[in-house]
């Protein structure tokens, strides 16, 4: 399959003090974030990865991606839930 991060690279390093202070994590933080995002979604099976892809980065609808990848309607929606559900496990994220 194709690589998520195509094309996404790390911010250039920037010299000390040429940035005005910012309050909550730093742009580090914010690339090991999305550096361990990529690498969630990487692990999922290949066509929940496909269809989540498509829907959230992407926008597509579901009609659209059932179009694009020869399934049916109820084979994104469930693709989808388990790309989402498997994504929420493996980031650690809890309900409120």
């Amino acid at each position: 399959g194709g690589a998520v991060n195509s094309g996404v690279r790390a911010p250039a390093s920037r010299s000390p003090g040429s940035e005005p202070a910012k309050s909550g994590p730093g742009p580090a933080a914010s690339t090991r974030e999305l550096e361990h995002l990529t690498a969630v979604i990487q692990a999922l099976p290949e066509r929940s990865r496909q269809v989540l892809t498509l829907r959230k980065i992407y926008g597509l609808s579901q009609r659209e991606i059932a179009v694009r990848l020869g399934i049916e309607e109820r084979a994104v929606e469930a693709h989808l839930a388990d790309g989402m559900r498997r994504c929420i496990e493996l980031l650690g994220v809890r309900s409120p």
